[in-house]
Parts: C-alpha cells; sequence; structure tokens
C-alpha cells in the first residue's frame, strides 16, 4: 500500500499544484515542532479506517498559495486549512478506491498548532509514506479501525496483527 500512497500523493501535488514532491526517508514534523497541520478522512463501510496528511503550516501555506493562485505570504489561515483539507480529501478517496468497498468518505477534519494529539480511536498504522518538498517533510499516513470495534471484519491475531 506504501507504493499506492506515493504514486496517489505525488501525482496529485504535481497535477493538482504543480508542486513535484519526492519521497523521502525522513520523518514527519511531530506535534510539538514548529506550527504544524493535520488533515484527516475517515472512510467506513466494507473497510473502515482513515487517511491522515500531517505537514508544517509553512508548507501548507505553499501549497494554499499554488491552489489559490496568490503569494506564499498571502495565503490566508483559511485557505490554508481549506487547501490541506482538499488535499486529504482528494488523497484519502483515491486510496479509497484501492481497497475493499463500498465505503463512504467523511468530510475531512483539519487541526493545527505547535502541540497536539491526533488520535483516531481503534486504529492502527496500516501504511505510511514520507515526501519532501523544498526541505519540507511532510507524510500520508493509512489507518485501519481494529476488526474488535469493527463486527464486520475478522478478528485480528493478536500475535501477528492479521
Amino acid at each position: 500500500m506504501e507504493d499506492a500512497i506515493r504514486e496517489i500523493t505525488q501525482n496529485i501535488w504535481l497535477n493538482l499544484l504543480g508542486l513535484n514532491v519526492k519521497p523521502s526517508v525522513k520523518k514527519t514534523t511531530q506535534p510539538g515542532s514548529p506550527w504544524t497541520m493535520a488533515g484527516c478522512v475517515q472512510i467506513t463501510g466494507a473497510w473502515q479506517g482513515a487517511v491522515i496528511l500531517s505537514c508544517t503550516a509553512e508548507l501548507a501555506g505553499i501549497a494554499a498559495a499554488k491552489m489559490f493562485e496568490v503569494a506564499p505570504e498571502s495565503a490566508s489561515r483559511d485557505q490554508t486549512a481549506d487547501t490541506l483539507g482538499e488535499l486529504t480529501n482528494i488523497t484519502g478517496g483515491n486510496l479509497k478506491a484501492a481497497l475493499p468497498g463500498p465505503s463512504q468518505l467523511s468530510l475531512p477534519t483539519v487541526v493545527e498548532g505547535h502541540d497536539y494529539r491526533l488520535r483516531i480511536p481503534g486504529g492502527h498504522i496500516v501504511s505510511q509514506a514520507c515526501f519532501e518538498y523544498q526541505n519540507h517533510v511532510f507524510g500520508v499516513t493509512l489507518l485501519e479501525r481494529d476488526s474488535e470495534l469493527n463486527p464486520g471484519l475478522p478478528p485480528r491475531d493478536s500475535q501477528t496483527g492479521e
């Protein structure tokens, strides 16, 4: 699934924003670092989980400037949040198409700050990919809801995670 995340993310950022993002071995900015943002969409249905896109506010501002065709310093906080939400929504929609269906996608949620925790209770990381654009690192994470909380899924083996 990591390859799908990479391909989908690179295509979205290039085709929508004209930004050529590259896969990165660096980890994404963690909460507690300079102003960070994360967008989240949840997937419900035959497969249940969430997609999270996290980055610095500065990178989200660069993306907003491209999307709204304004100078980077002119992108408003609302435009920045809207852009991150839309990027998360498009990424989640593309990943949803690669997962068992039928399923639905929630509206995006965006959080921001210096020190926050974004938790998806009952979720575990299925796959994660990190990217770079001009020394800005960001990540896309796919989480799946634990089968114990989703009676429609077979139980996972607690030792193997399968």
